[in-house]
């Protein structure tokens, strides 16, 4: 995995346009940012980090996408599910 120094290449994965919005917000006022939007996982080679809602999770656990080197994962979701997430190997919540 290469990273660039400069900025952080986040594969945040959602299905909300809303939500989207909101974070895009965010991301307008922090360079080091770099979102990439998705519905699915993106490859590794695109991406230093996963952001994902706690119900999909395994969509990374069984993805080509995310085959070896395991880039890190924070879910986001139903507090109901922490214990869940945690278990699937996010690095936070």
């Amino acid at each position: 995995m290469k990273t660039n120094p400069d900025f952080l290449r986040i594969n945040f994965i959602s299905k909300n346009r809303v939500l989207i919005e909101r974070i895009r917000f965010y991301e307008k006022r922090d360079n080091y940012l770099n979102f990439l939007y998705s519905d699915e996982p993106v490859e590794e080679n695109l991406t230093d980090m996963y952001v994902i809602p706690v119900e999909n999770l395994s969509l990374l656990a069984s993805s080509k996408a995310r085959p070896e080197t395991w880039l890190p994962v924070i879910a986001y979701g139903s507090s109901q599910l922490l214990r869940k997430a945690f278990l699937l190997g996010c690095a936070d919540y």
